[in-house]
């Protein structure tokens, strides 16, 4: 992770994203806290928590609020069908049991939680970020 202290050379600013698992380490199964340290130690500006149900991520928000600005952003649905291929273009589903009064909820918990910065991952839609807005007001 040593793109924090090049990009910072050119006085630009770098937020690192960390995709949480379901037990709060990162996919690879390594720490997310000790992810989130190893981040602020190279430059970054912020830790967000990305493209995770918003469950997880409020589970998992804690780990990386460790001495700078920290941020979330969830998933909502899942991708169908499964795939990660930059030329495929899925579909989200399940985006009905996330609505977007229960993301302004979730937002309300990261902001109380810690977080400085909120937005939204796949499969959140306009009115999801205006009800991001709504909590912040």
């Amino acid at each position: 992770m040593c793109t924090g202290s090049h990009s910072g050379r050119r006085g630009l600013p770098v937020w690192v994203s960390l995709i949480p698992d379901l037990h709060g380490n990162l996919l690879s199964g390594e720490s997310l806290s000790e992810a989130g340290k190893i981040a602020r130690d190279e430059g970054a500006g912020a830790i967000l928590l990305s493209a995770a149900p918003p469950d997880v991520v409020s589970k998992s928000l804690p780990s990386i609020l460790n001495g700078g600005p920290a941020g979330a952003k969830a998933m909502v649905g899942k991708y169908s069908p499964p795939s990660w291929k930059p030329d495929f273009y899925p579909s989200f589903v399940n985006t009905e049991e996330t609505p977007p009064g229960k993301y302004r909820e979730f937002a309300k918990e990261w902001l109380s939680t810690g977080a400085k910065i909120i937005g939204g991952s796949s499969g959140t839609t306009p009115e999801h970020i205006a009800a991001v807005k709504e909590a912040l007001a």
